[in-house]
C-alpha cells in the first residue's frame, strides 16, 4: 500500500516538473523577470561586461543583454543572480 502511494505521488512530481518546464519561459537557460521599467532580475548571469550609470552590459549563456536607462545600478550580482534598478528605458540583446 505504501509502496503504491509513493509511486502515485512520484508520478505527480515528474507531471508537475514537465508542466513548469514547458510553460517557464526562458532564453538559452536565461530569465529576465522586469517589474515595470524600475527593476529587473536576470537569472543565468555569467560576468558583467560593462557597467555604469546609464547602462549594464552582462553576459548570458549564449548571448548578451545590455540595459539601457538612468541611474541605474546592480543591487545585487549573486548565485548568478543580478538585480538591477533604476529607470530603465530600453533592452537591447547582442552577441560577442
Amino acid at each position: 500500500m505504501l509502496y503504491s502511494v509513493v509511486n502515485i505521488i512520484m508520478e505527480m512530481i515528474c507531471l508537475r516538473k514537465k508542466e513548469t518546464n514547458k510553460s517557464t519561459p526562458s532564453l538559452y537557460g536565461s530569465v529576465i523577470e522586469l517589474t515595470e521599467n524600475r527593476k529587473a532580475v536576470v537569472d543565468g548571469c555569467k560576468f558583467i561586461i560593462n557597467y555604469d550609470e546609464n547602462g549594464i552590459e552582462i553576459k548570458l549563456s549564449e548571448m548578451c543583454v545590455r540595459f539601457i536607462g538612468r541611474d541605474l545600478v546592480m543591487s545585487s550580482l549573486i548565485y548568478n543572480q543580478a538585480v538591477i534598478t533604476g529607470e530603465i528605458s530600453g533592452i537591447e540583446f547582442f552577441s560577442i
